[in-house]
């Protein structure tokens, strides 16, 4: 199963004990998940790329499931600088993707997130 799949954000509520974080539903095509997020770009409504759980992200970095300030978290949004997509922009956010670029659950394609930016 991939690990970088396309997720669909369905619902997005402020986290109960934070400022700048988000509590959001994720459709990831056979189910959702439930994600925080730091994005300042979060929304409901956009395409991102969903980090599952077992996931080792290009710094190495291994993704598993926990809580961040007591809610919990199953796996993370990607932005294009922690997916190392060339042309990535230095600033936070998540990447956001086209509608078009696949749907829920389908694989993350690195090549053709390259040639987004």
């Amino acid at each position: 199963n991939p690990k970088f799949v396309i997720g669909h954000v369905e619902k997005m509520e402020d986290h109960p004990d934070s400022d700048h974080l988000h509590v959001v539903q994720v459709n990831i095509g056979e189910k959702s998940v439930q994600l925080v997020s730091g994005s300042p770009n979060m929304q409901e409504g956009i395409y991102v790329v969903v980090v599952l759980p077992g996931a080792i992200m290009p710094s190495g970095q291994i993704i598993w499931p926990g809580q961040l300030r007591g809610v919990d978290s199953f796996g993370m949004i990607a932005s294009a600088r922690e997916l190392r997509l060339n042309n990535a922009p230095d600033q936070p956010g998540a990447l956001i993707l086209p509608e078009d670029f696949g749907k829920p659950g389908d694989a993350f394609d690195f090549n053709k997130g390259d040639r987004l930016l």
